[in-house]
């Protein structure tokens, strides 16, 4: 086993923290301590460090008081400014590859390469024995100014760090090692996010981020009890509070929207892959503190539903079932340090720049030694020819120059496009189509339907009504569900009464999401934030000739989302 190493997950509101020690081949893992801790406000935003003294101050205080003596810290990072890419090479040695990436990024990444680091990590290294001549390659771009704040914090802390990983790596680095060769769906839940993976043969095949995560249930399960929110975490681990079906009930239908998103990504991916469909399921995470949650997945989905609870390659000081169960929520930390993709922080970039220049000024005075040598040897004529050569190419140069202004404006002008937008999408809102959505009530709602009460919330619709039978509530709701800018239609509580005439009313409480129909880009913007490619749908909510240019742009984005990312469609 190799020293003791820190590895460190900060994310939204929590950070997780795994002293560790991995053995020299990176197979096996020992597990000396683990704690989370809630992060203070305004200490971390989007993965980047707002207030360095209180980091410090935090890091330092819970570090001591869990007795942790590690000097080595690995940093697992999430951030939404972290672009990814999913390339097809040629097999190529290392050293080919990382220069290939260099010369070609800008084609990846729609950025200023300048403000960034690249990293990269070999899916699928091929294999020319059986035919097969392509690598499978992730290409991210890190914003120098991320990896520096940790680097900073570290050295606050006093710690030396020995890498920085990406998050989605860090899982799937430590996913890959615990489940078998067929097509495999693993489900990670995380406090703010659930990270959904798709692997065939231990390989990543798509990778994609669901915006919600195991704050659903807590947040339902306080409002439902009307307790705090380590109240509600605590009663989600020890009793059963998400049922196994969709029922109604608040605090099991607030899972809703991650299964609703899991089974999209599932769609779209056996569309696409019809021969080699997913055929097993895991859950990971903090699935594990979410009493019922594995049942309810597994009635809501085709293929068979796995609750991880024990890592292969994992040991602990005290081995018992309880404490390997609470080490799998530390997924990210686990795998960290396996094969981490290693952004290259600015100080050493800088450091290997000046190290490579003093060798290149070592052999350019070597070489002008040899070509003063030369030089005197050689006749008047030729040293006549090599001035002329000279002066001939520093005028293409200075005529050349002009070309700086150019580059210059476009940056001018793509910051003020770039902000221009920002406006634009900041008065921008689903309310904005509120009277359009309240228009498609009145042609789809059946006439013996009274409306009682309606809000509305940013597109979140909720309608209490009543009617004769509950065949109108149906007829409503698909007449709803049929609607390609209404989406999530339930019905959230109903009620038959009967008066003293014999009179049957139906109440009923129906809650729904629109979104602002939008066109052009817009609507391709809004459907990939989505997580959806929905051809249908698209077409559906355009008419005439915006229908034929936004066929031809979905076109174009099918051919360039052929095994696509979250962070390419955001990208994108």
């Amino acid at each position: 086993m190799s020293n003791s190493v820190l590895s460190i997950r900060i994310g939204k509101k929590y950070v997780k923290i795994c002293e560790l020690q991995y053995a020299s081949n990176n197979k096996s893992v020992y597990v000396n301590r683990i704690l989370k801790a809630k992060i203070p406000e305004g200490v971390v935003e989007d993965g980047f460090i707002m207030d360095f003294f209180a980091a410090e101050t935090f890091f330092n205080s819970i570090i001591k008081e869990n007795k942790m003596t590690a000097t080595d810290a690995i940093f697992s990072i999430s951030s939404g400014k972290i672009a990814t890419k999913e390339i097809t090479t040629p097999i190529m040695k290392e050293k080919q590859l990382v220069e290939m990436i260099h010369a070609n990024a800008s084609e990846y990444f729609p950025i200023y390469l300048d403000d960034y680091i690249l990293a990269h990590n070999v899916l699928d290294k091929g294999n020319a024995k059986k035919g097969i001549n392509q690598m499978q390659v992730l290409v991210l771009a890190a914003p120098k100014d991320l990896i520096d704040d940790y680097f900073k914090l570290a050295e606050r802390l006093k710690i030396n760090i020995k890498s920085i990983d990406y998050a989605g790596n860090s899982a799937y680095q430590m996913i890959r090692r615990q489940i078998h060769a067929e097509t495999s769906l693993v489900i990670q839940i995380q406090e703010e996010t659930t990270t959904v993976n798709i692997l065939k043969d231990n390989i990543l095949k798509l990778q994609r981020t669901i915006p919600y995560g195991k704050n659903l249930p807590i947040e339902a399960l306080c409002e439902k009890l009307k307790i705090d929110e380590d109240e509600a975490a605590t009663l989600l681990e020890t009793e059963r509070h998400i049922h196994e079906t969709f029922d109604g009930d608040p605090v099991t239908e607030s899972i809703r929207p991650i299964i609703n998103n899991v089974l999209r990504i599932v769609d779209y991916y056996n569309s696409r892959n019809t021969e080699d469909p997913v055929e097993k399921a895991y859950l990971v995470g903090e699935s594990v503190s979410l009493l019922g949650v594995d049942f309810l997945f597994a009635n809501e989905f085709e293929v068979s539903v796995n609750q991880l609870v024990k890592f292969n390659g994992v040991t602990l000081e005290k081995e018992n079932e309880v404490l390997h169960r609470i080490v799998t929520k530390y997924v990210g930390c686990l795998g960290a340090g396996i094969e981490p993709v290693d952004f290259m922080p600015k100080d050493k970039l800088d450091k290997a720049r000046s190290a490579n220049t003093f060798r290149l000024l070592k052999l350019g005075v070597l070489a002008s030694l040899v070509v003063a040598i030369i030089a005197c040897a050689i006749p008047v004529t030729k040293l006549v020819i090599a001035n002329a050569d000279k002066d001939n190419v520093q005028k293409q140069i200075d005529n050349l120059k002009s070309i700086e202004e150019i580059v210059n404006d476009y940056y001018k002008s793509y910051d003020m496009y770039t902000d221009a937008k920002n406006f634009k999408d900041m008065t921008d809102g689903n309310n904005d189509s509120l009277i359009e959505f309240i228009d498609t009530l009145e042609q789809k709602m059946p006439s013996d339907i009274s409306v009682k009460s309606i809000s509305f919330n940013e597109g979140q619709v909720s309608i209490t009504c009543s009617t004769s039978t509950k065949d109108t509530v149906a007829k409503f709701i698909e007449a709803l569900e049929n609607t390609s800018n209404v989406y999530d239609v339930f019905v959230s509580a109903i009620a038959e009464n009967k008066d003293a005439d014999g009179v049957i009313t139906t109440s009923f409480t129906l809650t729904c999401q629109f979104v602002r129909i939008a066109d052009g880009v817009d609507i391709i913007q809004a459907i990939l934030d989505l997580n959806l490619l929905n051809y249908d749908e698209l077409l559906a909510s355009t008419t005439g000739e915006d229908a034929r240019t936004i066929e031809d742009i979905v076109n174009d984005l099918i051919d360039a989302f052929e095994n696509p990312s979250v962070d390419d469609a955001e990208e994108e």
